[in-house]
């Protein structure tokens, strides 16, 4: 799943007439502590152990993009990446709970 996709945008607006947001690319990440912990829970996940973290910010602080390079790996293993957000994120979490199961990883 793209980055479009979960939210995931670069910062600013396209000044230089690039595209959408949904078009243009993320500039480069620099990892912070955060993602030390984020990394190894996705071990976990990888392992078996099921896990629930919250990741508290301001808005525009990276969370959003702190997850999505996070569960990079799993993606790439097949994991189903839920981010329910239509008509709005509470009416579509329960309109779609019944689908969630293993190997399942909500933004």
């Amino acid at each position: 799943m793209g980055a479009a996709v979960l939210e995931v945008h670069p910062a600013g607006s396209a000044q230089d007439g690039s595209g959408s947001l949904e078009q243009r690319s993320p500039p480069g990440y620099v990892p912070r502590e955060h993602d030390r912990i984020l990394a190894e829970t996705v071990q976990q996940a990888q392992q078996g152990c099921s896990r629930m973290l919250v990741l508290v910010g301001e808005s525009s602080a990276g969370k959003t993009r702190a997850c999505w390079e996070a569960v990079q790996p799993l993606a790439e293993q097949g994991w189903w990446m839920w981010h329910p957000f239509d008509p709005t994120r509470a009416e579509a979490a329960l309109e779609d709970l019944h689908r969630v199961g293993p190997r399942t990883v909500c933004g």
